[in-house]
This record gives C-alpha cells, sequence and structure tokens, in this order.
C-alpha cells in the first residue's frame, strides 16, 4: 500500500465498514447491558462471574480470567432501542 492509497476509494469504504462494525457491536453491548439491569437473573449471572474473574486474578491467574466471558454472542432486542 502507497501513501496516497490512503484516499483512494476502496480504502475509504473499508475504513468506513470497519467502524460501522465497530458502531453496531457497541450497540449490541449496551443493548445487553441494559437488558441485564432489567433482569435480576441475568444481572445475578454477570455478578457471579465477575467474582469468579476477579478471584482468578487476584491469584494471579490473567490468562484464565481473560477467558471469564462476561458478554454473549446473542443480539438481544430491547422496545424503543433496535
Amino acid at each position: 500500500m502507497g501513501l496516497f492509497d490512503f484516499f483512494s476509494a476502496d480504502a475509504k469504504r473499508e475504513r468506513e465498514e470497519r467502524k460501522e462494525a465497530e458502531v453496531e457491536e457497541q450497540e449490541r453491548l449496551q443493548r445487553e447491558i441494559i437488558a441485564r439491569r432489567n433482569n435480576p437473573e441475568r444481572m445475578d449471572e454477570y455478578e457471579a462471574k465477575i467474582r469468579v474473574r476477579r478471584r482468578l486474578r487476584m491469584a494471579g491467574d490473567n490468562d484464565a480470567a481473560e477467558k471469564v466471558e462476561i458478554y454473549g454472542d446473542e443480539d438481544i432486542e430491547i422496545e424503543g432501542l433496535n
């Protein structure tokens, strides 16, 4: 990639696609946070995962703590936000 390829239409389109994908991912995570706050069962599950992750970090096992999945892959529908 040359110096001026940054200004090409393909490079611009690629940057826009990456930015849009990042925004969509952030919106999905935000919807998950809102749904969790409105559902006591999901909030309890989240807090349990956080406790496990904190214990692993305090024990010095950062690699295992990184593998604790706090957010899921499902897209949550919230009326008025989607």
